[in-house]
């Protein structure tokens, strides 16, 4: 299911011109990191944060 729904998330961008699909993921989320590389995204930057 979700490789159908990540194939029409592309092909959607496409159709509207977008120029890159962006994705967060939560740290430690390993199985999501490798499924969504095994669709072909990489990563692009990390971010850190401080809850206050």
């Amino acid at each position: 299911m979700g490789e159908k729904l990540f194939e029409h998330v592309k092909s959607e961008a496409k159709r509207l011109g977008c120029y890159e699909v962006t994705l967060n993921v939560w740290a430690g989320n390993t199985s999501a990191e490798k499924f969504y590389e095994k669709m072909g995204l990489k990563t692009k930057e990390r971010q850190l944060e401080y809850i206050l």
